[in-house]
């Protein structure tokens, strides 16, 4: 089984492509109960998934758009991942110059790690056809939900609040600033750093409000 425990599936926001437009695509993996995957910072052990692009010429693809991950504790390890299923968005971008009535043929390579009390290698070779037209791209209504809810997920800028940081004797200090406006503080927050060697995953993350 070249994905145990797990699938992955290749699926289009839109039912054709228009050229000039960029568009967008998920990679949607269902896991079982109790197995996950891993977040672009897989933490104290795992590996982050990859896509390997084959795109025909005049189709280019963007970067992975990870959702915000669980921390997954697993004493004395503290890895980043999903469960249960999640969508990695990619957009891409076809030239101006494609022709309308001809097909595009999208194929990736699909790596990831799936992991319960052991982690076993996976993969999916994946392919998707969508026709090029002259007319603006429609949203396939069979994905609108799945689009929606992974956007949902997508970590976002939270416009009234300013993040200051500095190094401190033993790591690091956030100091975040709420403007005039600003909701209340969250009862708990949590820092996920986007690079493996930036911090010790297991170490506590104290919080006080000042």
């Amino acid at each position: 089984d070249p994905s145990p425990h797990s699938e992955a599936q290749l699926i289009a926001e839109v039912t054709s492509i228009q050229p000039g437009t960029p568009f967008t695509v998920a990679v949607h993996f269902r896991l079982d109960p109790g197995w996950h995957n891993y977040w672009r910072n897989a933490g104290d052990s795992g590996l982050p998934t990859t896509i390997e692009w084959d795109l025909p010429e005049g189709l280019q693809a963007g970067e992975i758009q990870w959702p915000v991950p669980e921390r997954i504790a697993l004493y004395p390890l503290v890895d980043y991942g999903y469960s249960d299923e999640v969508a990695l968005l990619v957009t891409l971008q076809p030239s101006a110059d494609l022709d309308p009535g001809s097909e595009v043929v999208l194929d990736a390579l699909v790596d990831w790690l799936i992991c319960e009390s052991i982690c076993l290698p996976a993969y999916a070779e994946l392919s998707l056809a969508l026709p090029v037209s002259a007319e603006p791209p429609e949203t396939d209504p069979r994905w609108t939900s799945l689009f929606r809810e992974a956007r949902d997920r997508l970590p976002r800028p939270l416009e009234e609040w300013t993040v200051e940081a500095e190094v401190v004797e033993d790591g690091y200090r956030l100091l975040v600033r709420g403007q005039e406006g600003a909701p209340p503080p969250p009862d708990s927050v949590y820092f996920y750093a986007a690079g493996s060697s930036v911090m010790d995953h297991a170490a506590p993350q104290p919080m006080s409000v000042g």
